[in-house]
């Protein structure tokens, strides 16, 4: 009988108290336009491998490049996320990503930009990565991001947003394609740990 309750609690220590949860968007949609972009918001497509499971070999991207002279940019928002399974300690939403800016003539092409709500797109709440070149930036090396959010955080209102920007300013040739901003998103995740 000492043997058996031995086993038994053997087993139990080896099993982990808490296990983290996973929680991923389910869909993506055009996105709004904030910042520089004005009215010139292009169409994008859908994005499902920026947010499938199988974040560490495929991605989605977006790409934009100017169409003559003026600021254009793509926009895309990530949402969709369960509710929350159980209360939780720590809430991290983290965007793996790379941006890729080119810039043929001046320093103001364009910029890559991935933000964030917590309130159901009603207001940005924060940045989780930017790069310009008007900054001189050329993007960033893909990499993974993360911000905490409040431990009662409404995971349903969480949205993350992928923008770009390109400008088309050359005065002498308008329809020159000046800049071109490109980002590329491998994985949209919500860790959360009890």
């Amino acid at each position: 009988m000492k043997h058996g309750r031995l086993l038994l609690l053997l087993v139990f220590t080896a099993v982990p108290l808490f296990s983290q949860d996973i929680y991923r968007p389910t869909t993506d949609a055009h996105g709004p336009t904030y910042g520089a972009c004005g009215s010139t918001n292009q169409f994008t497509s859908s994005m499902p491998y920026s947010y499938d499971s199988d974040a560490s070999t495929e991605s989605d991207f977006i790409i934009t490049g100017p169409f003559g002279k003026g600021s254009w940019c793509d926009s895309r928002a990530f949402l969709g996320f369960s509710s929350a399974t159980r209360s939780y300690s720590q809430i991290l939403l983290k965007v793996n990503s790379a941006c890729i800016l080119s810039d043929r003539y001046t320093s103001s092409g364009g910029y890559c930009e991935v933000k964030y709500s917590l309130d159901g797109g009603a207001t940005i709440t924060g940045q989780i990565k930017y790069s310009n070149t008007s900054s001189y930036g050329t993007g960033w090396s893909q990499e993974t991001d993360s911000v905490t959010l409040p431990s009662n955080q409404d995971l349903t209102q969480v949205i993350v947003y992928g923008q770009n920007l390109a400008r088309g300013e050359n005065p002498d040739f308008p329809d020159w394609d000046i800049g071109q901003a490109e980002i590329i998103i491998w994985d949209i995740r919500i860790e959360a740990t009890p």
